[in-house]
């Protein structure tokens, strides 16, 4: 008796650990990915994150200090219009987030 309850609790393991995998298979993930352009460092990594998902809010990116720029936010450009990315918002296709930099004012 206790191998058979072993052996079911083995089996939905098993499954439970596949099923995620098999969604992520079908074409279920989205990716996230940041522009720098061109300032500043520690760009963040793509997130590949479940379709329907928000991404993950990544760290401010750190400006060279020759630059002479800040970093604003995150922002995504659709249709030739520049909004300010909000982090709660779902992911339902690929996408690219823009750093937005602000110069500093002397």
């Amino acid at each position: 008796m206790k191998k058979r309850i072993f052996g079911l609790l083995l089996s939905l393991c098993l499954v439970m650990a596949l099923v995620p995998n098999l969604a992520m298979a079908d074409g279920d993930t989205v990716t996230v990915s940041f522009d720098m352009k061109d300032h500043g460092t520690g760009a963040p990594v793509n997130q590949t994150i479940p379709k329907g998902t928000p991404a993950v809010e990544p760290e401010d990116p750190v400006p060279l200090p020759e630059e002479k720029f800040y970093f604003g936010y995150w922002t995504y450009i659709r249709n030739y219009f520049v909004t300010r990315w909000d982090f709660s918002n779902n992911v339902n296709d690929d996408m690219t987030l823009s750093a937005l930099w602000f110069p500093w004012e002397t």
